[in-house]
């Protein structure tokens, strides 16, 4: 039933850390949750640039520190760049310079570099055959290295380090066993010497020396590259899990669903991996040979450059007791708005509790709602704001739900595009309690919006207030009144509605009113006057 009424009355990082406490509900698998875009590659370093190992956030305050191996240079030479202002901005690379090692012909290869617990920067690279071990201050010059003893000849290189209990596991490739990753415990605690005895990790694929070890929510991922298993294509990024990050480390992501293919109509191949995980961002360092575009003179299609790319989480948590966001867990929703992937599979799931937010602009095909549909909801206040969110989706579905919002003045939801009309938006079962203002507003044409099973107990002006050409779906909502024509304008079907905020009765708008023009007022006194008869009144089962 519509109804027009006008009434005057919103990888080579090594990232070491223990996951501690989260609430018993977290849970969370990277493999249904992390979605990867790929945006190609950096201008710098622009030389033939293999075996990348990086550290840091892109900002000035943690900016991205790039190792590479030259391949430009004969002899082995590693290089470091760094940017503090995003992927976009590397300096060019200089040489590392290392005691008693020529600058330019130092005869390493494959850095694996990481933090050490006492802060420290360490490297584990390839010279003469063997493995070597480093320390520094600044990442940029290193002492006298040391040759890693109770490793075979065979090792090829090291995907990942992780410090536990002082104790140090070490994850690296042997290509004495078709290129499988293995693990060896240090003795005591120190970086130089493995016992002997290497347990298998992952021998499915032949692996690259290339990838990281990262606790996420409840265990640990590795990423690392892998060669199909025909050796006919180029690898691919897969990734394994563990629960503990030691044994039993499991494939979930692998050829037939990877993270990042093997080519991509941007690149050929993928060559090796580096991942930084210092939130719920995954920041992905790559070397490929990409493809010219027919603009770009700056390198040959030959080269080995560094590509990017960025893995963002499908499901973000919000809860305001708790911060974690290595695991998970962020304490606002602002901040879950800004993380979350562009995907019309995520979700900001909210946990109970007070919010004071506002003016939350939601642009992106995603779901907000409480983490669990039960009492008590998690409350958004948005006193002293415009609007709760400023709904300017124009994609896939977008759904609020299951929230309770609390304002004094503007509304708590606004709907209105930029450039295009909003459209397919579902709102269901919030709670709006807005006396200085409105619950929603429309204030652009739209398509497919529904707002649905919710409650209008509070607003100063209207409970929804719509200038779209199209009729909005606004059906069994309680109005905070008997009458909820007197406080709707616009086109808007409102029938039929909830006679409580039970939300368990039910009534619908007589025929008589459309087809006759019947007063308002005096309608809806003839309405609640036959409801003890059963006209237009239905009860929820």
């Amino acid at each position: 039933m519509s109804v027009k009424k006008v009434s005057s009355v919103f990888l080579f990082v090594i990232i070491v850390a223990i996951a501690f406490g989260q609430p018993a509900s977290a849970s969370s698998d990277l493999a249904t949750n992390l979605h990867v875009s790929d945006k190609g590659h950096l201008e710098r370093p622009n030389s033939i640039v293999r075996y990348v190992s990086m550290l840091g956030e892109g900002t000035e305050e943690n900016p991205f520190l790039l190792w590479y191996e030259d391949q430009s240079v004969a002899g082995g030479t590693v290089k470091f760049a760094q940017s503090s202002s995003g992927q976009d901005n590397f300096d060019d690379g200089l040489p590392i310079i290392v005691e008693g090692r020529h600058n330019y012909q130092q005869n390493i290869r494959r850095p694996a570099v990481f933090i050490k617990p006492d802060g420290e920067f360490a490297m584990y690279f390839l010279e003469n055959g063997g493995l070597s071990y480093t320390y520094s201050d600044d990442g940029k010059n290193w002492n006298n290295p040391v040759r890693v003893e109770g490793l075979p000849d065979s090792v090829k290189g090291v995907v990942d380090t992780l410090v536990v209990d002082n104790q140090v596991w070490l994850y690296w490739i042997d290509e004495a066993s078709d290129n499988a990753v293995k693990r060896s415990l240090s003795k005591g605690d120190g970086f130089t010497e493995f016992n002997g005895t290497a347990n298998v990790v992952l021998n499915k694929h032949s692996y690259r020396p290339t990838g990281q070890v990262i606790p996420y929510y409840d265990g640990y991922y590795l990423f690392f590259l892998a060669d199909q298993e025909d050796d006919k294509t180029p690898a691919y990024a897969g990734l394994a899990y563990s629960e503990d990050g030691i044994d039993n480390w499991t494939v979930v992501r692998g050829a037939d669903n990877p993270i990042l293919e093997n080519s991509s109509d941007i690149r050929y191949n993928l060559n090796d991996l580096t991942v930084g995980n210092g939130s719920h961002v995954f920041k992905m360092f790559y070397t490929a040979h990409f493809k010219s575009d027919g603009m770009m003179s700056m390198f040959s299609e030959t080269d080995s450059l560094v590509g990017y790319s960025v893995g963002k989480p499908e499901t973000v948590h919000v809860n305001k007791e708790f911060s974690d966001p290595r695991h998970g867990y962020v304490n606002t929703v602002a901040e879950a708005l800004d993380i979350i992937s562009a995907n019309q599979n995520s979700k900001v799931l909210i946990y109970p509790g007070t919010y004071s937010e506002k003016n939350l602009v939601v642009d992106n095909p995603i779901t907000v709602a409480a983490k669990e549909s039960d009492v008590p909801l998690p409350v958004l206040d948005f006193s002293g704001g415009s609007f709760a969110f400023h709904i300017k989706h124009d994609r896939a579905h977008l759904v609020i739900a299951d929230l309770i919002f609390f304002g004094n003045g503007g509304t708590a939801l606004k709907i209105e595009g930029d450039r295009k009309a909003v459209k397919n938006v579902t709102v269901q079962g919030i709670t709006v309690s807005n006396p200085g203002g409105s619950a929603v507003t429309i204030l652009d044409d739209v398509s497919n919006i529904r707002i649905n099973q919710s409650q209008f107990l509070e607003y100063g002006d209207f409970a929804l207030h719509s200038n779209a050409s199209q009729t909005i779906d606004a059906t069994n909502n309680w109005w905070g009144t008997q009458t909820p024509g007197d406080v709707i304008e616009g086109d808007v079907d409102y029938s039929p509605w909830a006679a409580n905020s039970s939300l368990d009765t039910w009534i619908t708008m007589p025929p008589a009113y459309e087809s006759y023009g019947m007063n308002t007022n005096l309608l809806w006194m003839m309405v609640i006057s036959c409801c003890a008869g059963g006209w237009f009144v239905s009860r929820k089962e």
